[in-house]
């Protein structure tokens, strides 16, 4: 198919002669544009293939501004033709990125080798800016993608964040080496950190209590690639241990090798704790069932004793009175026995609990015949973790100062004093005090005035989270109890566990 030629030439005889030559050398002519305006409004309605532009140009505008608005509305090579080679002119045609320039006169063979050298560039450029487009909308829609992509990993990301974040049970990845390389706030906090960089580069099995556990699941790693279930006692910044479960497996970087190890630990401290107190509490509710059932039978032996002598002393009414206020007093103790035992027969049933110090010394004393003695406490917004029986250790001791402290106590006094292995509780009075020779048994069974079961169930609840009481007091001082509670089974209302 022939190429279209617009030619733009202000002089007709010029233009009509290029004309002809233009068609002698098979080409087609678009038409003829004497103004540079005619020839804006030509390249419009035709669209030629290439255009032949007179520089200087009648009208109000040159060939150099006309090829401006052209090419601003159309991709067409434009030749410029001129009679002066005036470098300044050049060079404002420069700008407009023509395919060639033609000095006149010129000849024939120059007009063919400026056109087709000019529409072969064109066809290159065309091809260039082609492929460029489709690259540059290729780019676009990769662009696109890769945003939309991004923004799907910046949520994955934002999501998984959020649950490492918010997950209680610790997570944790090492590398290669055993070396951890991250840890969630939960995690840290677990092991008595503030944050997780305070265990970033540490060696995970400096953090395990018992390292040839931590041999063991390595071990069970290289051989399953995963553990699930598996116990391990970690420690604590503060020297304590917590008791878990282990669930780990092997992570693999891009190239498919193991980079290291990634898990959750399930922290069952307080599990465990639960059911060694309910172990132990079992132990004791059987000793205090058994205890209960020799001391009543004891006790019915001499009833029954009581009654067989009184069936004999039914003619002698003073002895009988004798026996029958003995055998009542019996049967008093008796009663005493089966209600401490229903006092006392949940014990350890339930799982500990935190109480405050306070109100359970409160509840015992609005329990009790205080009377003028004044009951205070130092220790405000303490808690200790205990069997939920902690009210009646409080209730035994205040009861047996009251019973005992004598007409000269005017108080009774509970306070905490902390130190680096715990917490003091003292529980005191300024009553008559104990014997010094009763001291070393105060807390056996059968001991006292009463049932003798007081202090030493005392002793046996505070013992269930491993709570110690002693007596230290100094003859004639009043009696002194102090209960020992370890770090993490106190706190202060709204303040972190020691």
């Amino acid at each position: 198919m022939k190429k279209s030629i617009l030619i733009v030439e202000d002089e007709k005889i010029a233009a009509i002669d290029l004309q002809d030559t233009l068609i002698s050398l098979g080409y087609q002519v678009a038409g003829i544009a004497t103004t540079g305006e005619r020839a804006i409004v030509m390249t419009d309605a035709a669209t030629p293939d290439l255009i032949l532009m007179d520089i200087n140009l009648s009208g109000k505008i040159t060939g150099i501004e006309a090829a401006e608005q052209i090419l601003s509305r159309h991709e067409v090579p434009i030749i410029f033709v001129t009679a002066y080679a005036d470098p300044e002119l050049v060079e404002r045609a420069k700008k407009t990125r023509p395919y060639g320039y033609l000095i006149k006169p010129y000849d024939e063979r120059a007009i063919r080798t400026e056109i087709e050298i000019a529409l072969y560039k064109f066809g290159l450029d065309l091809a260039f800016r082609q492929e460029y487009r489709t690259l540059q909308e290729w780019l676009a829609n990769k662009t696109g993608e890769l945003a939309e992509a991004n923004e799907r990993l910046k949520k994955s990301e934002e999501k998984y964040r959020r649950i490492l974040l918010n997950m209680q049970d610790l997570f944790f990845r090492t590398d290669s080496d055993g070396k951890v390389t991250m840890l969630n706030p939960a995690g840290a906090r677990l092991l008595g950190y503030e944050a997780p960089e305070d265990l970033l580069g540490r060696d995970a099995v400096s953090l395990c209590a018992e390292p040839e556990k931590y041999r063991e699941i390595q071990a069970a790693l290289e051989k399953s690639g995963a553990v699930s279930d598996f116990p391990l006692t970690i420690k604590v910044r503060d020297g304590s241990l917590r008791y878990t479960l282990t669930n780990s497996h092997y992570y693999r970087d891009s190239d498919g090798q193991i980079a290291g190890v990634e898990g959750i630990i399930h922290d069952i401290t307080s599990l465990r704790h639960a059911e060694d107190a309910l172990r132990n509490a079992n132990k004791k509710l059987n000793l205090l069932s058994g205890m209960t059932r020799h001391d009543i039978r004891n006790q019915l032996m001499a009833l029954k004793a009581y009654i067989h002598l009184s069936e004999d002393s039914l003619s002698d009414p003073t002895q009988m009175a004798e026996f029958i206020l003995a055998e009542s007093k019996i049967a008093q103790t008796i009663e005493r026995q089966i209600n401490f035992t229903r006092d006392y027969e949940d014990m350890g049933v339930k799982s500990p609990i935190w109480q405050n110090i306070e109100a359970l010394v409160h509840g015992a004393t609005s329990e009790l015949p205080a009377g003028e003695i004044t009951v205070t406490t130092r220790c405000p917004g303490l808690e200790v973790y205990a069997d939920p029986l902690l009210a009646k250790v409080f209730y035994n001791l205040i009861d047996n100062a009251l019973r005992y402290g004598g007409p000269a106590m005017t108080s009774i006094c509970i306070a905490a004093q902390e130190s680096d292995q715990g917490l003091s509780l003292v529980v005191e009075d300024d009553g008559r005090g104990i014997p010094t020779e009763d001291k070393a048994m105060i807390f056996e069974r059968g001991f006292g005035h009463n049932t003798g079961l007081g202090l030493f169930l005392s002793r046996e609840i505070l013992a269930i989270t491993g709570i110690t009481i002693t007596e230290t007091s100094e003859a004639g001082k009043g009696a002194r109890f102090e209960i020992r509670v370890p770090k993490g089974k106190f706190r202060i209302a709204g303040c972190p566990v020691p």
